[in-house]
C-alpha cells in the first residue's frame, strides 16, 4: 500500500486539486467501507488509484489498453483513464480483482457490482466543496449504498441536461438494475 500510495503522489503531485479529489474519495470510500463492514484498507487504495492516469497522454493509454479496447471506447475517451489506471495497478501492484473492477468501472458503474466498486462509484460523486448535493449523497450512501448508486446516477444525469447531454448505455443499464433491485424485482444473495 505504501509503494502505490508514493506512486499516485508522484504522479499527480503537478495536479493539486486532482491529488485532493483522489485523497478525498480515498477517505470517503474509506469511511463508508467502515459504516458498511467492507474492507477499508481496499476501499482507500481504490479511490486513491481510480484518477492515477487521469492527465496521461496516448502512449501511456496505448501501453495499458488493449488495441480492442481502444477501439471500443474510441467514442468515449474519458473512459481511458479508468481503464489504463486498473490495467497499470494490476501489471505494476498485482491488484486483486476487486480492486481492479472497482477501478476500471468507477466512471459508468455497472449492474451487480462489488463493494468496492460501489463504494468508490458514489464517492467519486462527492465534494467537500458544497456543491451539488454531496452532503445528502453521503449521507444516503451510510444507510443504502444500492439507493445512492441510484441517486448518484440520478445526479449525473441532472448535471448532463444542464448540457443537452444524456447519460451512457452503461449508466442507463446500471440505473435501470438498481432501480429494478430496490423494487424487489432482482434478487441477489448480498
Amino acid at each position: 500500500m505504501k509503494n502505490i500510495y508514493k506512486d499516485v503522489l508522484n504522479k499527480l503531485a503537478k495536479y493539486p486539486e486532482r491529488l485532493l479529489h483522489v485523497i478525498t474519495v480515498a477517505r470517503i470510500s474509506e469511511s463508508l467501507a467502515i459504516i458498511h463492514k467492507v474492507d477499508s484498507n481496499k476501499a482507500f487504495l481504490a479511490g486513491l488509484m481510480h484518477d492515477y492516469a487521469k492527465y496521461n497522454e496516448n502512449l501511456f493509454y496505448e501501453k495499458y489498453i488493449s488495441s480492442e479496447d481502444l477501439l471500443k471506447y474510441s467514442n468515449e475517451q474519458h473512459l481511458y483513464h479508468a481503464i489504463s489506471a486498473a490495467n497499470y495497478f494490476k501489471i505494476n501492484y498485482k491488484i486483486q480483482d476487486d480492486l481492479y473492477d472497482a477501478i476500471k468501472n468507477h466512471v459508468y458503474g455497472k449492474i451487480a457490482m462489488n463493494p468496492i466498486l460501489k463504494i468508490l462509484f458514489i464517492s467519486d460523486s462527492i465534494y467537500l466543496n458544497g456543491k451539488n448535493n454531496s452532503r445528502y449523497l453521503y449521507k444516503l450512501a451510510t444507510k443504502d449504498l444500492d439507493l445512492a448508486v441510484v441517486e448518484t446516477i440520478k445526479s449525473n444525469e441532472r448535471y448532463l441536461a444542464k448540457k443537452n447531454m444524456q447519460l451512457a448505455k452503461k449508466q442507463i443499464d446500471t440505473l435501470n438494475y438498481y432501480e429494478e433491485l430496490l423494487n424487489g424485482k432482482i434478487k441477489t444473495n448480498t
